[in-house]
């Protein structure tokens, strides 16, 4: 190769890579996606979106006019139309008009519904995310899990090698080198239980994004946990700012409202409006030409309020308005709750990270280190190196589970915020 063209192999090399690590950090975001791409209830919920939009105009419009065709004062001795001069037929056109606003009142009621559906649907998709993303970190456990079963359990295999040696030279029992396949043998048994949980997240997740048996897709490593500096306040903030579920509450109250402005409409008239054309005919003993008859007439509905029905459906819109009200406030104090919960958890979990990490993790190995060495020349017993691979094998589970615990606190903060934390 010339020497020119190595700066754009290694430009080609670490784009390669970059593209490779952004596929990575995308599979989470790309699963979402197709979950909530993929979702049967999002689509029934659309249906019920459609189902929403069509009652707007429904309710908000003039109804249909009426057309009356009739006999006016037809002679039954005869059933002639020119016997009479107060014979005629009859045509009339009919529009009924209610109080001046109420249609638009109405509009805006079931306006609210079409608000309260897209709020259902962005509630769900926020479920969703919150339930892909434990998968997905369930399956990062899994994995992670796996691989560090197999390399405890390859070491066990060095360890037995040492023990099979000293067999050999009658420096070391039976037992020991029957323990120490024992302790390898309940391993493969872990990893065969691992391999199981992976393969049953793995169908879970198939399942939700609807993707084909032989998919596959990569899970990170979970070396450094993200930071977490909010406050509780900020982030109930961002959940009145998010939370579908806190919006539809708040829009519910709003529906009340509005469902008693509507109500209090019935304490107008409503009106209607009837134009009638008399066609008559000529009289047929005098020939007499008869004209015809126009009439315009104008009625409207008289509120009475029998037995206050109109009053108590104005107030039973206002009691559900105060319902709702208080009903946010509750949500609002659990959701509090549950955000400070979830932050001493956080707070809790990285501690217990960093203190696994960078103190019992070394502990564990450098107790196996001294447990091996003294074992090697006779002065400590083939159970305390059992025991020490055991234990580095506990701490690095321990940390990949509290790793990934934390990942999924942070998701499910996320869900109960309504939005990603930066």
């Amino acid at each position: 190769m010339r020497l020119g063209m190595f700066p754009i192999v290694l430009l080609l090399l670490l784009v390669m890579l970059n593209t490779f690590a952004q596929n990575q950090s995308d599979n989470l975001e790309y699963l979402i996606g197709r979950a909530i791409a993929e979702s049967p209830k999002i689509k029934m919920l659309e249906s019920k979106l459609n189902s929403a939009e069509q009652r707007i105009p429904q309710n908000s419009n003039l109804p249909d006019p009426e057309v009356v065709l009739g006999l006016v004062n037809l002679p039954v001795n005869s059933f002639s139309f020119s016997q009479e001069p107060m014979t005629g037929k009859m045509i009339s056109l009919s529009q009924a008009f209610p109080f001046p606003g109420k249609l638009n009142a109405a509009g805006e009621v079931f306006s609210v519904d079409k608000e309260l559906v897209k709020l259902e649907i962005e509630e769900e998709r926020n479920r969703l995310r919150k339930e892909v993303s434990s998968l997905y970190y369930d399956l990062t456990f899994a994995r992670k899990a796996e691989s560090i079963t197999d390399e405890n359990k390859t070491l066990l295999e060095s360890v037995a090698e040492v023990v099979n040696t000293k067999y050999t030279v009658s420096k070391a029992s039976q037992q020991n080198v029957i323990k120490n396949e024992f302790q390898i043998t309940k391993l493969e048994d872990k990893l065969t239980d691992l391999r199981a949980k992976e393969k049953q997240i793995l169908a879970e997740l198939k399942e939700l994004t609807l993707l084909s048996e032989d998919s596959n897709f990569a899970t990170p490593a979970t070396n450094e946990l993200p930071g977490s500096s909010f406050t509780t306040n900020e982030l109930i903030m961002l959940a009145k700012e998010n939370r579908p579920l806190l919006k539809q509450t708040e829009l519910l109250e709003t529906k009340s409202d509005r469902m008693a402005d509507l109500a209090d409409y019935d304490n107008y008239p409503n009106f209607k409006v009837t134009l009638q054309y008399n066609q008559r005919d000529e009289i047929a003993k005098t020939n007499t030409d008869l004209k015809d008859f126009l009439s315009l007439m104008v009625g409207f509905s008289v509120p009475l309020n029998y037995g206050g029905k109109t009053d108590a459906k104005v107030e039973e819109a206002l009691s559900m308005k105060e319902m709702y009200s208080r009903q946010y406030l509750s949500n609002l104090q659990l959701l509090k709750i549950s955000v400070e919960t979830s932050l001493e958890k956080l707070a809790s979990l990285k501690n217990r990270s960093q203190l696994n990490e960078q103190g019992l993790l070394i502990q564990a190995e450098q107790n196996y280190s001294s447990s091996l060495s003294g074992y090697q020349v006779g002065e400590v017993e083939f159970l305390n190196v059992v025991d020490a691979v055991d234990m580095v094998l506990q701490v690095e589970l321990n940390i990949v589970k509290i790793k990934t615990d934390y990942l999924k606190e942070i998701s499910d903060l996320e869900f109960l915020i309504g939005t990603k934390l930066k």
